[in-house]
């Protein structure tokens, strides 16, 4: 059963200084800072099964069109949103979580990829949109 209370969501999905943790990961990896790629993160990002293959594959069956909104709720990193905006005919996706840091890190994702303004961000109960 789903809970209603948002600290169970907070509790198993809140982790702080990931976004510290990430940079220091791809430092360490020797990536260059200003110039990372969505496709770089993507190890990082999408961590369900299938990786990358899997959010491309969820795209084409979903059918989106130019000017259809992309909305990904519960998107951890916000990988599925970044790649929404590699398509320059797109509407900005809007990526939401009710997780603080995952907020915090979606923010830092958008930074490293340089998609700050194509992107929407919120933290906010998906229920309350």
């Amino acid at each position: 059963m789903i809970s209603e209370d948002p600290s169970a969501f907070r509790a198993v999905y809140g982790s702080k200084g990931i976004p510290d943790r990430l940079l220091s990961a791809l430092m360490v990896a020797g990536q260059d800072m200003d110039k990372l790629t969505a496709a770089e993160l993507a190890p990082m990002d999408e961590l369900h099964t299938m990786d990358r293959l899997a959010t491309i594959e969820l795209g084409k069956l979903a059918r989106l069109k130019d000017h259809m909104h992309v909305l990904d709720i519960g998107s951890g990193l916000g990988g599925t949103a970044c790649l929404a905006t590699l398509d320059p005919r797109a509407l900005p996706p809007l990526s939401v979580d009710l997780v603080i840091e995952n907020f915090h890190e979606k923010q830092t994702n958008a930074a490293l990829n340089l998609i700050e303004g194509r992107i929407r961000i919120l933290h906010i109960l998906a229920r309350r949109l």
